[in-house]
């Protein structure tokens, strides 16, 4: 049994990030899976893909009302933060950083838009025997190419297949929900652009002004301090409560020196995510206590840079694990949740090992000889 001095050194030890040896990979890795996790139990146990794991019954993230799949995409944007402020600071210039940007998202993207409208749509409308493939391909062309335009620009989520869905006893049930996140994403690539203009990265004072605008808009939103209609076409046009994880994350990177990275400050984060559950102050202890729990894994886990072995999967997991799990649904794979889960994950990496082969990963060299001194977890980082 170890000594009390012994106990004391391990939970005072301080570690450090090291920005080219971390556990980012892995730790999205983790996320992306959950999300398949998340939808899985939402198909199939409570019959709706957004709302699992509530607390106190809420339909939404606010007071008292914990989604597992909206904590995931938080996760993602303290990381992204983090990482793609990174990215811009090492980038040569703005055009430089968003085509570095855009060689990450946009051709896995694509091309998933692309198979998703000639092949898990056609395929779940001829399966549920809504139609033959000849009039899907006569009958929905218009609303394919709607959809892979407006895709295109603004990733969201898209309805315009209804009929499709019918015989899922899902109605309204979009083509690829999680993309809803991709919307928000690159407008925070371009809030980070802007505020590097304005000079908030050289200075943390400034850059704590943008932070504390969206962390108290979010706040004023959850508790209801503040209800307009003007408010409510802000939250849902700028998403401030996404950018205010996203701004915790790029302020950590800022400050990382300053950081102390140990097991006690780590345990205080997770007593301050429960403290947010219990007494309803999520959108108040969340933003930093997740920066904190999260910045500390990517500091101590072992799983160091595991793309660089098995290839980064979770961008391709992400984008293609939703109309992989619809398309289970149509072909009437058994649903009891633990054969649909495990299907449902089989299929999900599958598929993010081949956009990741076939097409991420070619990008990415290219990528890599022009600017070969910036961190693999950099250049993955969605």
């Amino acid at each position: 049994m170890p000594s009390s001095r012994k106990l004391i050194n391990i939970f005072t030890k301080h570690y450090q990030l090291d920005f080219k040896n971390n556990a980012f990979d892995f730790l999205r890795l983790i996320l992306a899976l959950g999300i398949v996790y998340y939808h899985a139990r939402g198909f199939i146990v409570t019959n709706s893909p957004w709302q699992f794991i509530e607390y106190k019954g809420a339909s939404d993230f606010s007071m008292g009302n914990v989604q597992l799949g909206r904590v995931e995409v938080y996760l993602f944007f303290i990381i992204s933060g983090f990482l793609i402020t990174m990215s811009l600071e090492r980038s040569k210039n703005v055009q430089d950083f968003f085509e570095k940007r855009i060689k990450r998202i946009y051709p896995a993207y694509i091309v998933c838009l692309l198979v998703t409208i000639l092949f898990f749509l056609p395929l779940t409308a001829v399966i549920n025997h809504t139609t033959t493939f000849p009039h899907y391909v006569k009958t929905f062309w218009p609303e394919s190419l709607k959809y892979l335009i407006q895709n295109l620009f603004d990733p969201v989520i898209y309805t315009g297949f209804n009929q499709i869905y019918d015989h899922l006893n899902k109605p309204r049930l979009e083509i690829n929900g999680p993309v809803w996140s991709l919307y928000y994403e690159i407008r925070a690539y371009i809030l980070i652009v802007i505020l590097s203009y304005l000079g908030c990265l050289k200075q943390l004072w400034k850059l704590l002004i943008p932070l504390g605008i969206c962390w108290v808009l979010y706040i004023f939103y959850v508790f209801g301090i503040i209800e307009s209609t003007i408010i409510n076409q802000i939250y849902y046009q700028a998403n401030y409560f996404l950018f205010t994880y996203f701004l915790f994350g790029a302020f950590a990177y800022k400050c990382i020196n300053l950081i102390r990275f140990n097991w006690i400050y780590f345990i205080i984060s997770i007593l301050a995510l429960i403290a947010g559950l219990k007494f309803d102050l999520v959108p108040v202890l969340f933003p930093p206590a997740m920066t904190y729990f999260i910045l500390f894994l990517a500091a101590t886990l072992p799983f160091k840079n595991i793309s660089q072995k098995f290839g980064d999967l979770s961008y391709g997991i992400y984008i293609y694990s939703w109309p992989i799990q619809v398309l289970l649904l149509a072909i009437g794979w058994p649903r009891d949740f633990k054969n649909y889960l495990f299907m449902s994950l089989l299929l999900s990496v599958g598929a993010g090992y081949l956009s990741w082969n076939l097409i991420e990963s070619r990008f990415l060299k290219k990528k890599l000889k022009k600017n070969i001194s910036e961190p693999e977890s950099v250049v993955v980082a969605l």
